[in-house]
């Protein structure tokens, strides 16, 4: 069985730093192996750097400039993979923007 992934431009502050990067969903595997890797205080980080791919620490290294765009990073990139009660903005399967997702993963 093989399930489309989600992504999105990564758009914002971070586009300064990080040209051109996408925001993807990571197959549940990947994801849980991020997890389980992460340090402990840092795993929404490990997610998300993991999403943009690019390393962790190259993540956690920006100035502190970048915290609010970090913030919205995370909040979407959080949300994407179901794991808070946030939305993010709409996702693109196979380049295709998702209206909703009341659909996605019921059938």
């Amino acid at each position: 069985m093989s399930f489309d992934l989600q992504d999105k431009p990564l758009v914002g502050k971070l586009t300064e730093v990080f040209p051109g990067k996408i925001i993807r969903e990571l197959p549940y595997k990947e994801l849980r192996n991020v997890m389980a890797t992460a340090p402990e205080d840092w795993r929404a980080e490990a997610i998300a750097a993991a999403s943009i791919g690019v390393p962790l620490e190259e993540l956690l290294d920006l100035p502190g400039r970048y915290a609010g765009a970090m913030s919205k990073l995370l909040a979407e990139v959080t949300a994407l993979h179901g794991l808070s009660d946030e939305k993010a903005e709409p996702a693109l399967i196979n380049g295709t923007t998702v209206a909703g997702d009341e659909s996605l993963g019921k059938h």
